[in-house]
């Protein structure tokens, strides 16, 4: 197996995807991917401690050209919305089926494996960045006309392209621009018609996201819903006709709540202070009620931090 000139450690993971996806990661030795790398296996644990970390950062490491390519895509302009999302689809689509970890490394396949060397929670906050990202770009096209289907829209978005890669995966005579031409077509047809409709969501505030795509019962989606409570704390406070200084002493408790909620490791003593200080405005009593319920449901509870309010 020929290797590029790369860094030892992209070496490494790169070595590591391919025999992951030929072999499968059960059956791919450290040994192997060292003697692959031309490295021993005491180098091998320089950079890794074991074959589970391995397998995190290369997972880890999947958002990093999404996130790279939708930069470029915001920052270019476009003569209207079908024509950006077609880019998008695109070069997600060229990206994914060019990087053989999404045929092979397929996460239904592997969740035995995961669930077995308990990295379900590891992956999880991988696709919860792809689900931060994809949300990003929905609301940046469609505005906030799609703002009560955005989850709905991501769901669907995803689905799309990760069937095509199934698909492609056992029939490569399929033409890639007529596929993304008729996927644009189909998707924009479904945003039109929800915005002139204007069902109730599929996967809306009494759904919460996690209940649904939620395999791993991760606490990075069960998040989503704390973020949604935040979301109107906020809100009811900036609605509200108090002074204005005690409206920016709210608003700055509300800050420090949030940012407190998005740690790794949240200080209970002080979320609970500051919940019952932002409480003793009326109209914001059922949200922290409702937070205070999600908290003491949700030991071990935390937000990316890349999660803003």
């Amino acid at each position: 197996m020929e290797v590029k000139e790369l860094p030892k450690k992209e070496t490494i993971m790169q070595v590591a995807s391919n025999l992951f996806a030929q072999k499968g990661y059960e059956y791919t030795s450290v040994d192997e991917i060292a003697k692959e790398c031309g490295i021993s296996k005491g180098s091998f644990y320089k950079y890794f401690p074991s074959k589970e970390d391995l397998l995190i950062e290369v997972f880890k490491e999947m958002p990093s050209g999404l996130k790279m390519f939708l930069q470029k895509i915001h920052s270019s302009n476009y003569d209207s919305p079908s024509e950006k999302l077609s880019e998008f689809i695109s070069v997600a689509l060229k990206h994914m089926l060019n990087d053989k970890r999404f045929y092979y490394l397929d996460i239904h396949t592997l969740y035995p494996t995961l669930v077995k060397n308990k990295l379900e929670d590891k992956i999880a906050e991988v696709f919860f960045e792809i689900n931060l990202y994809l949300k990003e770009f929905l609301l940046d096209l469609y505005g906030n006309h799609i703002k009560d289907y955005e989850e709905d829209l991501i769901f669907i978005l995803r689905g799309i392209i990760v069937q095509f890669v199934q698909l492609y995966r056992f029939s490569q005579q399929v033409d890639l621009q007529k596929s993304v031409t008729f996927f644009v077509t189909v998707f924009e047809i479904i945003v039109h018609g929800l915005i002139e409709k204007k069902p109730d969501p599929f996967i809306h505030s009494d759904w919460d996201i996690a209940e649904i795509l939620d395999e791993f019962n991760s606490p990075l989606y069960k998040a989503l819903r704390i973020q949604r409570i935040l979301e109107k704390i906020e809100h009811e406070i900036k609605s509200s006709s108090i002074k204005t200084d005690q409206k920016d002493q709210y608003l700055k408790a509300a800050s420090l709540l949030a940012d407190e909620c998005r740690s790794y490791e949240p200080k209970e003593f002080l979320v609970n202070a500051l919940i019952t200080y932002i409480k003793d405005l009326p109209n914001t009593q059922k949200y922290c009620d409702e937070l205070l319920d999600e908290i003491s449901n949700y030991v071990n509870y935390k937000f990316p931090n890349n999660l803003d309010l």
